[in-house]
């Protein structure tokens, strides 16, 4: 079976994120996560697995505070990637997270985390055919 490149190296999520603050959308860099590191990450609690797939499938973004660009290091994705994880999301990639549910338009309720770690369980979003 030919899957053409898988690209292991990562990919870029564009994440927008609901929020009374005007912020533009997180963009991150991530590598595809796998059985190896979910396994290793099941060692603590679901919050804090959630933490370590988080941090550890982001590899790259464009964060920049204060008008100078964060490094995308272990100690200061610890630091942000803990405070933001929370965050709700609007879209992954332009797709909406707004469903209709009997009628009215209702969020599935989905963190900015969790649609991390979402999208990088899914080897299709890192096959480049």
């Amino acid at each position: 079976m030919d899957i053409g490149k898988f690209d292991f190296d990562g990919t870029w999520v564009e994440i927008a994120v609901r929020s009374e603050k005007a912020l533009e959308p997180f963009r991150f860099k991530v590598q595809p996560l796998g059985f190896a590191e979910s396994a290793a990450a099941f060692g603590g609690k679901a919050l804090d697995t959630m933490l370590k797939l988080f941090i550890s499938a982001v590899v790259g973004w464009d964060l920049v505070a204060d008008g100078k660009e964060l490094p995308c290091d272990e100690a200061t994705k610890a630091r942000y990637l803990s405070r933001f994880g929370t965050y709700m999301v609007k879209s992954v990639n332009g797709v909406s997270l707004m469903k209709v549910v009997d009628g009215k338009e209702v969020w599935e309720n989905q963190s900015l985390a969790g649609a991390v770690i979402e999208f990088c369980g899914q080897p299709d979003n890192f096959l480049k055919n």
